[in-house]
């Protein structure tokens, strides 16, 4: 298949932009470039002391940068915390500070730790192959970062991890530890998170591989999460007291499952009515997000979002500060578009929002051929106080989604990201498919209340509750002609009634070792959308971590 000839063009000019990135920074007088991963806990402290000084959380478009933690610090005055304001403070700056292997703070330098953690589980029901403590909540054997400063303002990441495989976590006649009985059943896409971060005061620039979240949700966000393994990208970030702008340009992998292939082959294949079939295997997201702190207590964010496969897009079509609904190109884009809200109603109270919009059904579009609505709905509540030296929190949500939220006639131009690995246990390609936004994805209704008490880097105890229904057309994404212009509601079809009730712990024994664990009860009703077939389960994992 032909590629786009202009490709080497767009890595050329990705390449020059950097260049200019890094002339301007000569002035700075140490390095704040460092990209803060998004399972730190200092993304829980910052949240809090924000919270319990009655502030609305910070900038939800993240990870974050040394730099512009440094920026939203400002705001905390550490001589007036107590109690677990101040612990929480404490292990904030404790997390921030550098390890040095070698080199010297003010010229370049580097660092290397690690994690190594046991971990084994285990699973009343075989006849459910799945895992609530599955790929994403499970611990890497080991995972040791490598970390380099260079200068004033770079800073790069290599992460090397060593974990299993998806397929492998779902082979519930093996699989009892993290520790891979062979060695083909490592993950072999290493490394999980590998970049290099460029910038200055008040704007980051990341290339590279690593998790992204733009969204306040707690159970994920409408049009990106941090659900998909990882996103390979680069990202654009200014930071300001009121203003907060974010870009972000994605390349997604575009790798056909057979079944696509062969049904691509048949005649018109994958082209639908009067939508071509460019045939030019690309895939790509692209997003922009402005954040406002309107007061101290409130705020709000509008993020839009396009995906654009099937075709090459132009340069004009990616333009970062114009509107990519303008595009106007359904044959190879799909556009969302999503708007939230943060309100601290009181000190450690707070309600927040969030609404998306992928396609809207006019009341002039009455013919059946008009494409359906698809929305997206989120809502919460957090309450959040200290008691003792730990910090109470208390959350409420609720999620909706559409049957096409995300969804469109092309597999490169839904909101999905595939990942196609080798599988040894299967001796084949396997593909695995999320929603590049909400992780329940479409046709979806959410009910999530969770309880937990901690204390920053000693004890952390978690209960929680989530109720799903899932309609028929949930798995869709997953399909080779998903998308119809059928008007149901959610949920569709035989639902899948799903309850999880989670308990959750860890506690540091010392400055190297801590344990933790985690046990669910599971229950489904219709279980993979088939009445009347019903699964009970118990779930038990277990871990510990030595630290170095």
């Amino acid at each position: 298949m032909e590629r786009n000839p202009c490709a080497w063009r767009k890595m050329a000019g990705l390449l020059i932009f950097l260049v200019l990135c890094i002339l301007p920074c000569g002035a700075e007088t140490s390095n704040r470039q460092r990209i803060i991963a998004l399972d730190n806990e200092i993304y829980q402290d910052i949240d809090a002391l924000y919270m319990m000084n009655g502030f609305a959380p910070p900038s939800y478009a993240r990870p974050w940068s040394e730099d512009e933690i440094d920026h939203i610090l400002k705001k905390i005055q550490p001589e007036k915390l107590t109690g677990a304001a101040k612990l929480a403070y404490e292990n904030i700056q404790k997390k921030l500070s550098k390890k040095l292997l070698f080199g010297k703070e003010e010229k370049a330098f580097a660092s290397i730790s690690g994690t190594v953690n046991l971990e084994g589980f285990f699973k009343t029901n075989d006849d459910r192959k799945e895992w609530v403590h599955g790929y994403e909540e499970r611990l890497p054997l080991f995972d040791i970062p490598f970390e380099f400063w260079l200068w004033d303002h770079m800073y790069i990441d290599v992460d090397l991890s060593i974990r299993e495989a998806h397929d492998v976590l779902y082979d519930s006649d093996y699989d009892y530890t993290n520790a891979p009985e062979n060695i083909q059943y490592i993950d072999a896409s290493i490394p999980y998170r590998a970049f290099m971060s460029i910038g200055g005061q008040n704007w980051n620039v990341q290339l590279g591989r690593d998790k992204l979240s733009w969204g306040n949700g707690e159970t994920g966000n409408m049009v990106l999460s941090d659900w998909a393994d990882w996103y390979n990208f680069l990202k654009f970030t200014t930071y300001w007291k009121v203003l907060k702008y974010s870009v972000v340009y994605a390349n997604l992998e575009s790798y056909f499952t057979p079944e696509e292939k062969e049904f691509d082959a048949q005649g018109d294949g994958l082209t639908q009515t009067h939508y071509e079939n460019f045939r030019e295997r690309y895939k790509a997201f692209v997003a922009h997000r402005l954040e406002a702190r309107i007061t101290d207590k409130f705020t709000m964010a509008a993020t839009e979002g396009i995906i654009f496969g099937n075709k090459y897009p132009e340069y004009g079509n990616m333009n970062p500060v114009s509107l990519f609904h303008s595009v106007f190109a359904p044959e190879y884009s799909n556009v969302i578009f999503s708007l939230e809200a943060d309100y601290a109603i009181f000190r450690g109270f707070d309600l927040y929002a969030q609404v998306a919009m992928d396609e809207m059904k006019l009341s002039i579009e009455n013919d059946d051929s008009a494409r359906p609505t698809a929305l997206g709905y989120l809502a919460g509540a957090r309450y959040l106080f200290p008691a003792g030296d730990g910090i109470v929190k208390l959350v409420l949500e609720g999620a909706y989604t559409d049957p096409y939220l995300y969804n469109r006639w092309h597999p490169l131009t839904r909101f999905t990201t595939r990942r196609r690995f080798w599988s040894y246990l299967s001796d084949s390609y396997l593909y695995l498919d999320k929603a590049t936004g909400y992780r329940y994805g479409p046709d979806a209704i959410v009910c999530y209340l969770a309880g937990e008490y901690r204390i920053p880097s000693d004890l952390m105890l978690k209960a929680d509750i989530t109720m799903k229904y899932l309609g028929e057309k949930n798995t869709s994404l997953s399909e080779i002609t998903s998308y119809h212009t059928d008007k149901k509601t959610t949920p569709t079809g035989t639902v899948e009634r799903e309850l999880v009730c989670g308990l959750h712990a860890n506690k540091t024994l010392t400055q190297h070792f801590s344990v933790g664990g985690d046990m669910y009860y599971i229950n489904i009703d219709n279980f993979c959308n088939i009445s009347g077939e019903t699964i009970n389960d118990f779930e038990f994992a277990l871990h510990f971590s030595y630290k170095f």
